[in-house]
């Protein structure tokens, strides 16, 4: 029997659709630093002009930033599903991704 563990990607450059280059390990790496997030894995597709990016957010910062902006009571797994909740973490997202120079 043999098995074999996959530790890191093929390959690490990509090219989209509209020809750019994305370093999807350099783009996870500034990613994980957003306060929000725990881990987060990207993926891209060449016949496509965008990246997507699958995260994990960081429970404790998740909750505070569901108080700030007027969100309580809510259990996690509503809360990670609540509309308030995508659109705030997409936000701070776009703008940590701005910060580093990624749009």
């Amino acid at each position: 029997m043999v098995m074999a563990m996959f530790i890191d990607r093929k390959k690490d450059l990509v090219k989209l659709q509209a020809g750019d280059y994305v370093s999807l390990a350099k783009v996870e790496t500034s990613l994980k630093l957003c306060p929000l997030v725990d881990n987060l894995c990207l993926y891209a597709d060449s016949s496509k002009m965008f990246t997507v990016a699958l995260v994990v957010p960081n429970r404790k910062n998740l909750e505070a930033m569901a108080q700030r902006i007027g969100i309580v009571d809510v259990e996690w797994p509503e809360l990670c599903d609540h509309p308030a909740i995508d659109e705030e973490v997409l936000s701070q997202l776009r703008a940590h991704g701005l910060k580093c120079n990624y749009f």
